[in-house]
């Protein structure tokens, strides 16, 4: 008998000899991270997932009065469990305060993140523009202010102008005044030249 044969039967006596059942395995209690809960949104007119996990002392104590900062996160189907699970570790070991996890389905992703309607003609991205509703409202909030580009400068790229955004001093308030509650949240540095596209 070689080696790899001798080995081969020793590894399936000690891990053939008693087959667990999936009752044996599954016994435990199950983990948890957090809760899925449907939304329904009169701005989107569509019913989106939200994933929350809230924080140990939230759950243990139960005080509404404590204020925990919350961070949202996109693309929740995908991205809460691990996330969720940073969080965990890195509040156990004091590296971040207690946070309120908050994960948002995404819809249809051509439609929630681009700004404006594109090629809508000819059948390219037929669902494009969806974060015009979303931006008009930080708008009408005067957290961000908009302007169209020159008609000329389009033309002579020839595409349709582009609609540009600018944070406002007064989004830039609102940064500082959470960067200020929460100093150990690291928050980018903003500033009123700060745009989108």
């Amino acid at each position: 008998m070689t080696r790899l044969t001798v080995i081969a039967v020793a590894g399936a006596m000690v891990f053939g000899s008693s087959p667990l059942r999936s009752q044996q395995i599954l016994d435990g209690p199950p983990i948890t991270i957090g809760q899925r809960i449907d939304f329904p949104s009169r701005h989107l007119e569509q019913t989106r997932q939200l994933y929350i996990k809230l924080p140990s002392s939230y759950l243990e104590q139960g005080d509404a009065a404590t204020r925990y900062p919350v961070l949202y996160l996109l693309d929740g189907a995908d991205y809460f469990e691990p996330f969720a699970g940073i969080v965990e570790y890195m509040t156990m070991y004091e590296m971040i305060p207690e946070l309120i996890v908050v994960g948002v389905s995404q819809g249809d992703r051509m439609s929630d993140l681009t700004f404006s309607p594109s090629n809508e003609e000819n059948g390219v991205w037929p669902t494009s523009g969806g974060a015009e509703p979303l931006l008009r409202r930080l708008e009408e909030a005067r957290l961000i202010k908009s302007k169209w580009e020159h008609v000329a400068i389009a033309r002579s790229s020839s595409r349709p102008p582009r609609k540009y955004y600018e944070l406002t001093s007064c989004a830039v308030s609102v940064v500082e005044q959470a960067r200020n509650r929460f100093p150990s949240v690291v928050l980018a540095p903003l500033t009123e030249r700060a745009s989108a596209r």
